[in-house]
């Protein structure tokens, strides 16, 4: 059965890493429906979704919600009043051109809509580099996001405002596993050829299910910021080619001296 989601409705986000919650803030065509995405995690759901509500969001993104809820995929947990700190639609950004990898890779400009004016800017300020990016995300990326503590200056590898994951800039990575995925064969072995010199192991063949095509890359870091930094590199170069970078997952060395390495899954597939 259908269900109706309101603006001020709170929903309930599983994660890895505990509850999150996000609550519908604003429509806008033709992204849909905006959520704020609100800090912390909870081991059971709050009784004060009130005081949770008034707490500022991380950022904001566009969520398919109403088709999640629609589908047992996600619960509405309360409805509350979204703040006035929040009440007016915010400023966000929107990638401009994507630099291939031969010309140094990363995005060429942005554009900065706020109060239904749309601006370009070849360069972002540190205030600029924090506003939301005007994207769309699938309930996967939304989790990942989420449990790997996402925030929107890490897209272009600017310091985190808050380290919402406690890790070591050592973490002892093993072996790293990226995920991306292409509507066509011809444009995942397009990024094979462009990554053949890069010393990643490259797997290309349909993916599991859908007719998509999948590219798995794996690949050795010993860093966080290493990790980061291949993450956007692939994130960006995914969507020059149609594609969608779909996460990661990674193997970590035991930090407590018995040499048995423990799994830390960090990969959300659709």
């Amino acid at each position: 059965m259908k269900q109706n989601v309101k603006i001020g409705d709170v929903l309930e986000v599983p994660t890895p890493r505990g509850f999150a919650y996000v609550q519908y803030a604003h429509y806008q065509k033709p992204y849909g429906t905006l959520i704020r995405v609100l800090p912390g995690f909870h081991q059971s759901r709050p009784t004060d979704f009130a005081q949770l509500a008034k707490t500022k969001e991380l950022y904001f993104v566009f969520c398919p919600i109403e088709a999640l809820v629609d589908q047992g995929l996600l619960q509405v947990a309360s409805h509350e009043r979204v703040p006035e700190s929040a009440a007016r639609f915010p400023p966000m950004r929107r990638r401009g051109f994507v630099r291939p990898l031969a010309k140094g890779g990363g995005v060429s400009n942005w554009t900065i809509v706020e109060d239904q004016k749309e601006y370009r800017v070849e360069k972002l300020t540190t205030a600029q580099a924090r506003l939301s990016i005007a994207s769309s995300w699938n309930l996967g990326m939304l989790a990942q996001r989420l449990t790997e503590g996402w925030l929107p200056e890490v897209d272009l590898g600017l310091p985190l405002a808050n380290q919402h994951l406690s890790q070591p800039q050592s973490v002892g990575v093993q072996h790293v596993r990226h995920f991306l995925y292409f509507h066509t064969e011809a444009n995942a072995r397009q990024i094979r050829q462009k990554l053949s010199a890069r010393g990643f192991g490259i797997e290309v063949r349909p993916a599991a299910q859908g007719t998509e095509w999948l590219v798995l890359l794996s690949d050795r870091c010993t860093t966080a910021e290493s990790l980061t930094q291949t993450h956007t590199e692939l994130e960006n170069l995914a969507a020059e080619f149609n594609g969608q970078y779909d996460g990661w997952e990674l193997e970590v060395g035991s930090t407590d001296g018995s040499g048995d390495p423990s799994q830390r899954r960090e990969h959300f597939p659709d």
